[in-house]
């Protein structure tokens, strides 16, 4: 138990930012009460706009029934990114709900969902770092998070809404609480990882992987009829061919890694879903099409399926391996975020689908590239 020092405090400091986004955002719904009770939903009687902040209450306590228990067997992290991921979600899609339906299930059911989640690890966490005689301090102050939050977000959301208006008032509070949730998300890191040079490589292949991986899941379905001619209909079954062929890729290709290595396979599912890619503007036919769809929903399965297997070959330490895959997912995530984005962006200029797809391959075949010098200057096993 470190009873002090950085570590020990930081966490201090991440369960003050989870209290002030979870409990003091709870705290300060007479903001949005007042507001939906003089303009958008003026026509329900206050008690029915009372339902959407009770209902963000009762989650956040009832939750905790079985996240204490997820808890207790390891899944903090798990919690805290969860937690934060809704409760961010949920307040932005506030912004944009015009019905009373939409409003309670943004900002009643999903930021509710999202605040009790972060409920007990807010509580629990700090506890596990101090002993009997500072834990009441550190306790103390990390539950001071709900009352400042109760304070800074009505004072926010006042100044925001008579110069910029309630839409933009509540994605101000939405990026406040992203900036913060984000921040404890980063102090439950592993700070060794940043030294640790295979990982930071992995981590950068993670980021190219994602990158590429849903682009065949967005445009399959218009390239089939804009390309090929076919129906929207085909588009459709096409994309549910894919799907369906990742069953199977699945299962042969866990019983391969059970041979060859987790981590060769891994690479061959990349390697191999490469030149798949490489292969799809070329494609002019339904026979052709539904062949490459086949493989590629078989094949680049593995790219997902086998990740962490090839994670404890770069990270043999299974005590950080959870902490390293979130950190590895931070990554990912925003190479899915971006990654389709780009893709569209090249497919409406004068490249087109080819300019798309070989997109798609490229970052596939950096990524395999960077794995290959990360096992061979490193001297890390394939297996």
């Amino acid at each position: 138990m470190p009873n002090g020092g950085w570590l020990a405090w930081s966490q201090t400091l991440a369960c003050f930012l989870m209290s002030f986004c979870s409990l003091g955002l709870l705290n300060s719904f007479g903001i949005f009460q007042s507001y939906y009770q003089t303009s958008l939903l003026d026509s329900y009687p206050s008690s029915s706009i009372t339902w959407i902040g009770t209902i963000q209450g009762a989650l956040f306590n009832i939750v905790m029934f079985g996240t204490g228990r997820l808890y207790d067997t390891g899944h903090a992290k798990a919690l805290v990114y969860t937690g934060s991921a809704l409760n961010i979600l949920g307040l932005f899609a506030t912004s944009f709900s015009q019905s009373y339906l939409t409003i309670f299930l943004s900002l009643g059911l999903c930021v509710g969902l999202g605040s009790g989640i972060l409920g007990v690890p807010s509580m629990a966490i700090v506890a596990t770092y101090f002993d009997s005689r500072k834990r009441p301090l550190a306790t103390g102050i990390s539950a001071t998070g709900a009352a400042m939050g109760g304070v800074i977000y009505p004072v926010l959301f006042r100044g925001a809404i008579d110069r910029i208006g309630f839409p933009w008032a509540v994605r101000t509070l939405a990026s406040v609480s992203a900036g913060l949730l984000i921040a404890a998300c980063l102090l439950f890191v592993d700070r060794s990882a940043f030294r640790d040079a295979p990982f930071i490589l992995f981590s950068v292949a993670m980021f190219l992987l994602w990158l590429g991986i849903d682009v065949p899941f967005f445009f399959l379905p218009s390239f089939a009829q804009e390309k090929l001619g076919l129906s929207a209909d085909w588009g459709d079954y096409l994309l549910a061919v894919m799907n369906a062929s990742a069953i199977g890729g699945r299962i042969m290709l866990g019983f391969a890694a059970m041979y060859a290595g987790a981590f060769a396979t891994w690479q061959f599912s990349i390697g191999a879903s490469c030149i798949l890619l490489a292969c799809w503007a070329a494609v002019h036919n339904l026979p052709g099409i539904l062949v490459l769809v086949a493989l590629y929903g078989t094949i680049t399965t593995g790219v997902s399926s086998l990740v962490s297997a090839a994670l404890l070959v770069i990270s043999p330490d299974i005590s950080v391996v959870g902490t390293r895959m979130g950190m590895s997912g931070f990554l990912a995530g925003f190479g899915c975020l971006v990654g389709p984005p780009i893709a569209g962006a090249i497919q409406d200029t004068s490249a087109g689908y080819v300019g798309l797809t070989s997109f798609t391959a490229v970052v596939y075949f950096v990524a395999f590239g960077v794995l290959v010098v990360c096992c061979t200057v490193f001297c890390l096993p394939w297996w």
